[in-house]
């Protein structure tokens, strides 16, 4: 108002005023500048972070990419090992007529197809009513006397799918509720087996022929690819079986043919003599 009037002191302390703001609005806007700078830091760490996590992200799934191509590739040629085997087992059995080259052609077959470690065949003895072992792969001598014979109540596995017509897989023995505590646990111990599985060898009739089993030395599962091909390995193992069985009554009959005829030209050269 007209009372009053700017002095020599408030020049002073407006001018002090005003050097203040000066000093002051470039110290603002550096502080402002510096927080901008630091967000767009913190924006870039940010992204970075999620870059690199995104980096390893895609580094594991190429990982695990490679892994899953290895074990494809790997178990393709399982495969192909196993459908070459069975090609070359079905080439043996129309080329080959010794049947005990045979047997052993089918349990090397049936140990490539199922990874296994061992592999047994039985066949059916009808006089004894039991199974009994034909050949064996992977087990000391120790085996064969063991499980010579296996009688329809054994807790085997091969007796087991001979009584039910089917296959038996046991993953564990040691886990097998049927044979805890039994002497038949004692004895796969002692062969090394501790897991086995037995596909029964049936006729073209529908007659239990057989059984062919493959064993490991650790718990196992089989796959099912595998155990498909297995019931094709099966099928050429009851054939085979099937055709030495009709070949042996064949060559029984021819000689009781043959003993019947000496005997018949006996008796009737006997009356000739007299004459």
């Amino acid at each position: 108002d007209t009372a009053r009037k700017f002095d020599a002191e408030d020049l002073r302390v407006i001018e002090n005023l005003g050097r203040l703001a000066a000093a002051a609005y470039p110290l603002t806007a550096a502080l402002d500048a510096e927080e901008q700078q630091s967000r767009s830091m913190r924006e870039v760490n940010e992204a970075l972070m999620i870059s690199s996590v995104r980096q390893h992200e895609l580094t594991e799934q190429a990982q695990e990419a490679q892994m899953a191509l290895r074990d494809s590739e790997e178990l393709l040629s399982q495969e192909l090992a196993a459908t070459q085997q069975l090609q070359e087992t079905s080439t043996q059995l129309l080329l080959e007529d010794d049947a005990d080259a045979l047997y052993e052609q089918l349990l090397d077959a049936a140990i490539v197809i199922m990874h296994a470690d061992m592999a047994s065949l039985q066949v059916v003895d009808e006089r004894e009513d039991a199974l009994r072992l034909l050949i064996f792969r992977g087990f000391a001598p120790e085996f064969g006397r063991v499980f010579a014979l296996n009688r329809p109540d054994s807790l085997t596995s091969c007796s087991a799918a001979r009584r039910e017509g089917r296959r038996v897989v046991v993953p564990d023995v040691e886990t097998c509720d049927l044979l805890a505590g039994t002497p038949v646990l004692d004895d796969l111990r002692t062969v090394g087996i501790r897991a086995a599985q037995s596909t029964p060898l049936i006729s073209r009739g529908g007659r239990v022929l057989g059984v062919i089993s493959t064993h490991w030395r650790h718990p196992h599962q089989p796959a099912e690819r595998d155990l498909h091909l297995m019931d094709v390995l099966a099928r050429q193992a009851a054939d085979l079986i099937e055709r030495s069985q009709a070949e042996k009554a064949l060559q029984d009959l021819n000689a009781n043919l043959k003993q019947f005829s000496y005997a018949a030209s006996h008796d009737l050269q006997q009356p000739l003599r007299l004459v």
